[in-house]
Formats: C-alpha cells, sequence, structure tokens
C-alpha cells in the first residue's frame, strides 16, 4: 500500500472505474443528499471514513480509476476543501483492470445502506440494485441466482416485514 493525500489525487486526474459507475450513481442520487440533512448530518462521519479507508486504484489506458470509497471520490473533486483536509493522508493499493471487480464497491454499498437505512428509501436502492446486477454477477457476488428483497434485506441486516412497511409509508407520502 501506498500513502498520498487528497491534493495529489486532485491534480492527478482520478475518474470513477467504469465497472462501480451504476453503483456511484446510486450512491450520489440515493444515499449521499440524505447523508447531509438532519441534525447529526452523518456525511461529516462518512468523510471521515472514507479518509480512513483504504481505496483502491486501478491503473487503465493511463488514466487512474476509483474502484472504491465513493465519498473520497467526492472530496477529490470538491474545489472548496480545507487544507488540513487536503494534507489528509490516504491508503493507496493499486490494481489491474484485471483484479478490479464489482464486488468491492457493491459490499462498500451494501455496508453504508445498512448504517444508514434508517434515513434511506430502500425501496429505491433495491429497485436500483435489482437492476443492475444481472444473475452472473448475483451469482458471484452473493451465491444465488437472484438478487431478491429477501436477501437485500439479509444484508442490510432489516427483516423483509420493516423493508415492505417502511416502502408502504414511502408511497403514502
Amino acid at each position: 500500500m501506498d500513502i498520498t493525500t487528497i491534493a495529489k489525487l486532485q491534480k492527478k486526474g482520478i475518474f470513477i472505474s467504469p465497472v462501480i459507475a451504476d453503483l456511484f450513481e446510486i450512491y450520489a442520487a440515493d444515499i449521499r443528499p440524505f447523508l447531509d440533512k438532519g441534525k447529526n448530518k452523518p456525511l461529516k462521519l462518512e468523510q471521515r471514513r472514507a479518509l480512513f479507508r483504504p481505496t483502491i486504484l486501478v491503473k487503465s489506458d493511463k488514466k487512474q480509476l476509483l474502484a472504491n470509497n465513493f465519498e473520497l471520490y467526492y472530496l477529490i473533486k470538491s474545489h472548496n476543501l480545507d487544507q488540513g483536509t487536503l494534507k489528509q493522508n490516504i491508503l493507496v493499493r493499486s490494481l489491474t483492470e484485471d483484479e478490479c471487480n464489482l464486488g468491492i464497491a457493491f459490499f462498500e454499498l451494501i455496508d453504508i445502506t445498512s448504517r444508514h437505512k434508517a434515513i434511506l428509501d430502500l425501496s429505491i436502492i433495491y429497485t436500483k440494485l435489482n437492476n443492475i446486477l444481472t444473475k452472473d454477477m448475483t451469482q458471484k457476488l452473493l451465491k444465488k441466482d437472484i438478487f431478491s428483497i429477501k436477501t437485500f434485506c439479509a444484508l442490510i441486516g432489516i427483516t423483509e416485514r420493516a423493508y415492505h412497511i417502511r416502502r408502504t409509508k414511502s408511497l403514502k407520502l
């Protein structure tokens, strides 16, 4: 593992790996906006986690592609970071394109969803994940043929009943 800083990553020009682009879109559209609401502002906690989570970079055709750590990507692309954050050390591991896979980012997204399930619209996240995951992907990631609501609920630590109750309530709003 190498150590670098956010400032150095900003200068390199980091992009999202195409392998995780759909998962990043779920994070950007359906998770991150909810983390910046409310009293506790869980976004600050996610930003702290991002700084201490090992980050995987894939070298591809003279580009550096981020293969995990969704929030770090936002920090890298942000232009209004303070000097302390810019100088923050980041652990980086480099992989080849062949070594990059969806699993790392998928389970990161599940972990974030699990931590913040009380404030997220789980039915939208499930639906989008279900649309992304092919039978082959689901088999490789979860050793199952389909990505069911039951599987999703088990991954994020709620019951199917709780999922359906929350879904019914969100439909009434």
